[in-house]
């Protein structure tokens, strides 16, 4: 019994970890096809005098909480989740060389097809249509940065910066470079056995499937040393929890964000179970600890992860 199920989660793992490789280098390659098709165009994607900031890493690492630290206390707007950001750039490029009422239909098609995308009812389509079309500049970072100015005009966020947490741009980090050559990632890390359960706690996967979250777990792994020259700053999700002031402020340095007055962060996406406690307050006087896992099938499979810990500017 206890075997078998072992057994069944590594084979998972296995079959699920090779197929997530396998489909990303397909959707690589296709972008890379028409990058060369198209290359005479290619100006027309990066949007260079903005600097948003990308929170990356695999879910369940704290990375509501970073987003909601760095929105109080540093000016940067992170709400909420954009889920279909990851497919804008290849579908920029099958249309970039329409003329740009066209382009900027496609990629705000793709914006407002995201399952959630009552999260983001402040962002009239209109407005945004309307902002892009009078917009000087015709580019892909544009037309995002459109979408996200027109939220935060909404919401009355008065610092004109955003940011995304959304975990599943981190394979997209070089497409996003491309879009935004002076973006700011930071990579979120937590023991991995901790995310693990915090994905079954949360009831977003079931533990059946935890082949399939440590598959994730390790995928993100992989994305970190292939794309680590792009990562800014690494975060210990422990660190952070446990002294958030002193870990904002870190960040704020290597990044270069300024501490900022007090701005009230009311996520809209408490309605789900496991942002309940998100608005809650932090102040340094919740010790967050790691679940146990003395019976938990997390102990099947064993991940290097303290490498990336270690790089932490918070345990500088």
């Amino acid at each position: 019994g206890n075997k078998m199920n072992k057994l069944r989660i590594r084979i998972i793992f296995f079959l699920t970890y090779i197929r997530t490789r396998v489909v990303y280098s397909i959707q690589f390659a296709k972008c890379r096809v028409l990058e060369l098709l198209y290359s005479r165009y290619l100006y027309r994607i990066a949007k260079r005098d903005v600097s948003p900031i990308f929170i990356v890493g695999c879910g369940r690492s704290g990375n509501t909480v970073l987003a909601r630290l760095l929105h109080e206390n540093s000016g940067v707007c992170f709400r909420p989740e954009n889920y279909t950001l990851k497919e804008v750039y290849y579908v920029y490029l099958k249309n970039i060389k329409k003329p740009w009422g066209i382009r900027v239909d496609a990629i705000l098609t793709v914006l407002y097809s995201q399952e959630d995308i009552w999260r983001w009812k402040d962002v009239k389509r209109s407005v945004v249509l309307e902002r892009a079309l009078n917009s000087k500049e015709h580019t892909l970072g544009n037309i995002i940065d459109c979408w996200y100015m027109t939220y935060l005009e909404a919401i009355g966020f008065t610092p004109p910066v955003w940011g995304c947490k959304t975990p599943n741009v981190t394979p997209y980090m070089p497409k996003l470079l491309k879009i935004f050559p002076n973006a700011k990632f930071i990579y979120i890390i937590r023991n991995y056995k901790d995310t693990a359960q915090s994905y079954i706690k949360a009831r977003i996967l079931k533990n059946n499937f935890i082949g399939s979250i440590l598959s994730l777990i390790k995928y993100r792994y992989f994305l970190f040393y292939a794309n680590e020259r792009m990562v800014n700053i690494v975060v210990d999700y422990e660190t952070l929890a446990n002294s958030p002031s002193d870990s904002i402020q870190k960040i704020n340095e290597k990044i270069g964000l300024k501490s900022n007055k007090k701005i009230k962060y009311n996520n809209p996406d408490s309605t789900y179970q496991h942002l309940l406690s998100v608005n809650d307050d932090i102040d340094g006087s919740k010790k967050y600890t790691t679940y146990d896992f003395n019976n938990s099938d997390t102990l099947v499979l064993e991940f290097d992860y303290r490498s990336i810990v270690q790089k932490s500017e918070l345990l500088k």
